[in-house]
C-alpha cells in the first residue's frame, strides 16, 4: 500500500489480483473457528478478489488528488522489462499479471457464519488510518 500510495506505480501498475479482507474480519474468523466445536480444517477468508485498479478507483473516489495513484494498468510486456526494477521474476510475471484468482469462502460464510466488511468501507478506513499515521 505504501508504494502504492507514494506514487510507485503513477506511469502503471500491474494488473495483479489479490484476495482482500479486512483484518477485523480475519480476528473475527480465528475466533468463530475456536468457539464451534464442528470447525475443523482450513477456511479461506476474503471478501472478495480486485486488483490495484479497483482500488485505486475507490481511493481516488473518497480521496480525489491526495495520493499519487496509477491511471492505468502497465502492459504485461513492460513489467517483463521493469521486472528486475519491482524484485519481480520474470516467471511471477508470466504466472500471475493478468490472471484473475477466485476464492471459494462458502465454508466460512456458512461453516462459521462470518460477515465480511465491504470492501469499500475498509478501504476507507484504512485510508483514514494511513493518514493519520
Amino acid at each position: 500500500m505504501k508504494d502504492l500510495l507514494s506514487g510507485k506505480y503513477r506511469f502503471g501498475a500491474p494488473n495483479l489480483y489479490f484476495g482482500f479482507v479486512d483484518e477485523r474480519d480475519v480476528a473475527k474468523a480465528h475466533v468463530l473457528a475456536l468457539e464451534s466445536a464442528s470447525a475443523s480444517g482450513r477456511f479461506i477468508v476474503a471478501e472478495r478478489v480486485s486488483n490495484f485498479m479497483e482500488l485505486v478507483a475507490i481511493i481516488e473516489n473518497k480521496f480525489p488528488g491526495q495520493f499519487k495513484l496509477p491511471k492505468m494498468l502497465a502492459p504485461k510486456w513492460l513489467l517483463y522489462l521493469v521486472s528486475p526494477l519491482f524484485d519481480l521474476a520474470p516467471r511471477f510475471v508470466a504466472r500471475n499479471v493478468g490472471h484473475r484468482v477466485a476464492f471459494n469462502t462458502n465454508r466460512s460464510r456458512q461453516g462459521l457464519g462470518l460477515g465480511y466488511t465491504h470492501f469499500e468501507h475498509t478501504v476507507v478506513e484504512m485510508m483514514n488510518q494511513f493518514k493519520k499515521n
